[in-house]
């Protein structure tokens, strides 16, 4: 139970948890950039057979094949391109700086939670670009993905400026410890008994 109650004091709880959900939010974040499951639109080929067709921000797939997009895009494919590369961006340097053996100093954990807060906006950002240009095509797993690692984020920035206050104001202990003159004037009565008591063994002598 001590162990746990300094654990808390120290942050240290806090700081495997922003690890973690730090870790995890870059490997959400990669995976949202680079798959092609964005958005899904269906329709019946030639012969009658029913045909998925995905889309993603770099690529095109249906019937098992897929084509780059060209650089050449649709302005809102461009705009969501730009913010979720600046939100991978910043993905990584947050775990890069987690990582540094100076994280545990506040400035460094201050950086740490901006780029988890300027993440979060730019993920937004490009999830609503995008949205602005699905016309009557169905949401991808991608894009539910692309909001779970919002929220992902939105917790590594509270973890973040969490272990910041801890630093800057760490948390005491609730029972201060006695002073020298409390103690010693507990063991005043004692030994005034041990004198009184010698005393009158030399008078009984």
């Amino acid at each position: 139970m001590n162990t746990m109650r300094e654990s808390v004091r120290d942050g240290t709880g806090c700081m495997v948890l922003e690890g973690l959900l730090g870790f995890l939010n870059a490997i959400l974040s990669v995976t949202v950039f680079a798959a092609p499951y964005w958005r899904q639109t269906s329709y019946n080929d030639p012969n009658g057979v029913l045909v998925f067709h995905y889309s993603g921000l770099w690529q095109n797939c249906s019937a098992a094949t897929c084509t780059i997009i060209p650089m050449a895009a649709p302005a809102f494919l461009v705009g969501a391109r730009v913010f979720m590369s600046a939100a991978v961006l910043l993905s990584l340097l947050a775990v890069t700086l987690s990582l540094s053996r100076m994280w545990h100093r506040a400035k460094l954990l201050f950086s740490v939670g901006t780029c988890y807060t300027a993440q979060v906006i730019f993920l937004v950002l490009g999830l609503a670009v995008f949205m602005t240009g699905r016309e009557k095509s169905h949401i991808g797993w991608t894009y539910l993905v692309g909001c779970t690692t919002v929220v992902i984020a939105a917790l590594c920035v509270m973890c973040s400026f969490g272990l910041v206050c801890c630093q800057l104001h760490p948390i005491t202990s609730s029972q201060p410890a006695s002073s020298p003159q409390k103690i010693s004037s507990s063991y005043t009565p004692l030994s005034q008994f041990e004198v009184s008591g010698s005393t009158s063994s030399e008078g009984e002598n």
